[in-house]
Formats: structure tokens, C-alpha cells, sequence
């Protein structure tokens, strides 16, 4: 997991290379905990001894924990953080079993901390967790023992490393600081590929919109169901901002699945996700959905929901939390295929080794969402050209 970082000016504020070992007192609570904001990534943290911590921990955690130490940081650039405890990056750590939980604090200080992400065993029984954090926003830092007993001799000594994530797969998207709510605003998924995966904060009072390719509506679907720990919603509209479709519970859970139910045509849709009862509304309040029946995917409820666009939300819900929400049949903004998938002879589309039927869907779905590789004809659109240059190809039997 090591990983350099060159020419950061720094996710922390960038000060110098070595520092002296923490100081008393004991940074075992919240108000007590010790700013990280003074270095630079990727940081490797002095030894902290638990044992001199109080044993009961300030805030609850994902598993049994007890003598935790705290820290604090404000980022200057909207990054992917990565936290370990991991063997590798902390080799001074000699507590055997961590455990890690970040929260984000809106006002700055410990009154008001809302979970992002807790991570017990990830690297054998020690912990590792990512999670996107924004400019100038406040984040505490929980770092403890599994279990309740004290530490036993030997055992006591905790780090941990900070650092910038990797580049996510070509085929996630993880929210850039902090996703818009309208279509006027939303982020754009941008890029040329499959989109399987988006990562992504609420933060309090928050909704999060992406803009999203279709690619093949047949087999679309989206679901925060084991993306998220939090009751979520997921609603689909079209490229002008009118509901598609919307879920609140499935899977017998409080997460949330969209599928191709309603989806007939491929290209630009606006993907959003709330939490539950943070509601779409129209220029007159009007609700597009109503709550009921919560399990069902449904259209937007008559008379309004098909006519009147999203122009605002009902945020009522004062808490946040990391999401992951799961694509099939979706691509980012630019494309649904990379230009180096596109097929070296356009009559076997989707590139079986055979020239038949499956050939002509694959050449659809990919010219209708207006694909790259759709361009047969290579005059640098998508168009009625295409079409006919591709038959001609098929009917030929090949290039």
C-alpha cells in the first residue's frame, strides 16, 4: 500500500519532514485531539501509548473498541484519503487488532460529528479505510484497540499513515468534493468507458446528482444494496430533468435498486441519491414521488411527476455517510466503450469472431447513445452515415 506523492503541496498543510513524539496530555477524547494539519502526505504517524488512554471510547464504533486516541486535519484539495493500520504502512504499530473511524464535522469541532466510515479487520485484524473528503472541511480521526481490555505489554504502541488513495479503476467514479443536486449542477461522470461503480459522501443535509450514459438500457440497473449503512434513495430522471424512475427499499433492506424497468432508451440520464424521507420536488413544492409504497420501484406518481421537472429537494436529515451504488449497463459521459475496445472491423461488432445478429444490436446500442466506436464511417460523427456504412460491411460479411 506504500505509495509516493510527489509534488503535493499537500491534502494537510504542508509544513516539514520530522516531528517530536506526542506530547501529554493523553489525546484520548475528542476535544483533546491532536491537529494533523501541520503535515504533509504521505505521513506516518508518531507512536501513540494506549495504555495511558481511558479505556471506554468517546464515540461508538463498526466493533468492540476501547482505548482510542483522536486526531484532526483540514484538507486544502478534495482527495481520496486513505487510513491504515496495516503492518506495511505503520511498522511501528504493535497493537494487533485496530480499529478506524473517520467522521466529518461541519462546525469544526466535536459537537456535531457525523460517521463517514469505520473499518475493524482489513489487512488480517489490523484496518484500512478510503473515503473521499472535501477542501476545507474538518475531520476527526478515531484511531483504537479491538475489544475492551487494556492492551497487554508489548502491545500498546498505535500509528497509523495517511495518505492520497490510487487512481480508482477506469471504470469508477468517486465524487469530486461534493456532488451537486440539480441537473443545471450536477457532476458529470466524465470519460469514454463502462461506469460499474460510483463512490461517493453525504454529507449533512445533502443530495448527490451525477450525470450518467445509458449504454444499454436492456440490462441497466443501479442499487446501493451492501453500498451503504445508511436507509437510501435512488431516483433516475432524463436528460431535461423529468423523472425516470425511483426506489427507496430493496432486497428486503433500506437500500435502494433502480433496474431497466422503466429505461427504454439509451444515453444521458441524471442518477441522484438521498437518504430517506430527502425528496424531489418541483417549482411549486409539489412532490414528483410519494413515500409509499417504499419497496416498490416506481414511475413518478401522477398527475405532476411526469410533467414537471426536479427543481429543488425537501433536506431534512442531518446525518451522513459513505455510499457505493453498482451499475450494469452504464458508461461514463463521453462514451460507453474505450476507443481501443472498438471493434477492428465494424461487421463483427461486438467482436465474437462471428458476423450475424448480435453484431447489428451491438452496433445500435453503441451508434444510438452516440458511442465513438458508432462512427463506422470515421467522418467524425455519429450519424445516418454510420448505419449505412456498417451494412454494408455486415451484408459484405466483413471488412
Amino acid at each position: 500500500m506504500k505509495r509516493s506523492l510527489s509534488g503535493l503541496a499537500g491534502l494537510l498543510c504542508g509544513l516539514c519532514a520530522s516531528v517530536s513524539a506526542v506530547a501529554q496530555p493523553v489525546h484520548d477524547t475528542c476535544a483533546n485531539a491532536i491537529d494533523l494539519s501541520a503535515f504533509v502526505l504521505p505521513f506516518v504517524s508518531d507512536v501513540s501509548d494506549i495504555s495511558q488512554a481511558s479505556g471506554p471510547v468517546e464515540e461508538s464504533m463498526c466493533a468492540a473498541a476501547a482505548y482510542s486516541v483522536w486526531y484532526k486535519f483540514r484538507p486544502l484539495q478534495n482527495y481520496t484519503l486513505e487510513i491504515s493500520t496495516c503492518p506495511d504502512d505503520a511498522p511501528e504499530n504493535s497493537v494487533p487488532d485496530t480499529v478506524l473511524a473517520l467522521y466529518a464535522s461541519p462546525d469544526g469541532t466535536c459537537n456535531m460529528l457525523t460517521p463517514i466510515t469505520c473499518n475493524d479487520d482489513a489487512c488480517t485484524t489490523r484496518s484500512y479505510i478510503t473515503a473521499p473528503v472535501a477542501a476545507n472541511r474538518t475531520y476527526y480521526l478515531q484511531v483504537a484497540e479491538y475489544d475492551s481490555g487494556p492492551p497487554a505489554p508489548g502491545q500498546e504502541m498505535i500509528q497509523f499513515r495517511l495518505n492520497v488513495a490510487p487512481p480508482p479503476p477506469p471504470d469508477r467514479w468517486i465524487e469530486v468534493g461534493d456532488a451537486a443536486d440539480l441537473p443545471g449542477t450536477a457532476q458529470s461522470a466524465t470519460g469514454i468507458g463502462p461506469l460499474n461503480e460510483i463512490r461517493g459522501l453525504l454529507a449533512t443535509f445533502d443530495v448527490d446528482m451525477y450525470q450518467i450514459r445509458i449504454c444499454a438500457p436492456e440490462i441497466f440497473s443501479a442499487t446501493t444494496v451492501g453500498g451503504a449503512d445508511f436507509d437510501t434513495q435512488l431516483f433516475l430522471f432524463d436528460a431535461s430533468g423529468f423523472g425516470v424512475a425511483f426506489n427507496d427499499d430493496s432486497s428486503d433492506s433500506a437500500q435502494s435498486t433502480i433496474t431497466n424497468r422503466f429505461v427504454v432508451n439509451p444515453g444521458l440520464y441524471y442518477l441522484a441519491i438521498s437518504y430517506y424521507d430527502t425528496d424531489p420536488l418541483d417549482g411549486d413544492f409539489n412532490q414528483l414521488w410519494n413515500d409509499r409504497p417504499f419497496a416498490d420501484e416506481r414511475a413518478p406518481d401522477d398527475p405532476l411527476g411526469r410533467s414537471h421537472p426536479v427543481t429543488q429537494w425537501d433536506v431534512d436529515i442531518d446525518v451522513a455517510g459513505a455510499y457505493v451504488i453498482r451499475l450494469t449497463g452504464a458508461g461514463l459521459t463521453d462514451g460507453c466503450m474505450q476507443e481501443t475496445q472498438c471493434p477492428a472491423c465494424a461487421a463483427d461488432f461486438n467482436q465474437d469472431g462471428g458476423i450475424d445478429g448480435a453484431d447489428v444490436e451491438a452496433f445500435f446500442v453503441s451508434w444510438s447513445s452516440g458511442d465513438p466506436c458508432g462512427d463506422v464511417s470515421q467522418d467524425g460523427g455519429v450519424d445516418g452515415t454510420d448505419v449505412e456504412s456498417f451494412f454494408l460491411l455486415w451484408e459484405a460479411g466483413g471488412c
